[in-house]
């Protein structure tokens, strides 16, 4: 476990902060894969694993998004209301059991919701890399989409690439899952992140497109 300090708690979207940990002076923090996540202990005695959400290669410090869940178990409600900053914390060093492929010739993201965090950070890797990606996203209304800001600037950048199906905008319709996935080409990498009927859909829809690498 590693000491750290809150170092900067935002607002990144209605009902989404950002919370940035710093180790101690001289102390460097274990280089981060994109896709890796933390977990945090808090004082409350819970514990709690979410996704790192700044650009990989940092050893300075670690960024999270929390989606607060007033009816959830505590812990978003302790980091998002009770946390300041200056408050001392615990936390794990990273693990990634949803790595990204680096190779992939193109990366196609599918993310629904808070979803979005791990593959922010592969879309950061990503862009380090200037490999090709698409990124397919849902959520319910722009004021809680996280990383709206961001992702707009890139697809003004480069058109093409953000595709948004976002609830309270009629100009954005759902998102087609099952069309995502087939008329992704063999040689792509697809990652889906998102609700349970997100991945249920993500999961159907590549037993139909088998053989796929997916993730």
């Amino acid at each position: 476990m590693i000491d750290v300090t809150l170092t900067s708690i935002e607002q990144q979207a209605e009902r989404i902060a950002l919370l940035t940990f710093r180790p101690d002076p001289h102390i460097s923090l274990p280089v981060a894969s994109a896709g890796a996540h933390i977990s945090i202990s808090l004082p409350n005695g819970l514990e709690r694993a979410y996704s790192l959400v700044n650009a990989p290669g940092s050893a300075l410090e670690y960024k999270v998004a929390i989606n607060l869940d007033e009816a959830g178990r505590g812990g978003s409600l302790y980091l998002c209301k009770t946390a300041c900053r200056g408050d001392r914390f615990r936390i794990s060093e990273p693990t990634n059991r949803f790595p990204l492929f680096e190779d992939a010739g193109e990366s196609v993201l599918i993310a629904g919701g808070i979803g979005i965090t791990p593959l922010w950070s592969m879309i950061q890797r990503l862009e380090q890399l200037k490999r090709r990606w698409r990124l397919f996203y849902a959520a319910r209304q722009r004021a809680s989409t996280a990383f709206l800001t961001q992702l707009e600037a890139l697809e003004k950048e480069a058109a093409g690439r953000v595709y948004l199906a976002i609830g309270d905008d009629v100009s954005h319709p759902r998102l087609d899952i099952e069309t995502i996935v087939e008329s992704t080409p063999a040689s792509s990498h697809l990652y889906c992140c998102g609700p349970e009927t997100m991945l249920e859909s993500f999961k159907a829809a590549k037993s139909r497109r088998d053989p796929l690498t997916v993730h």
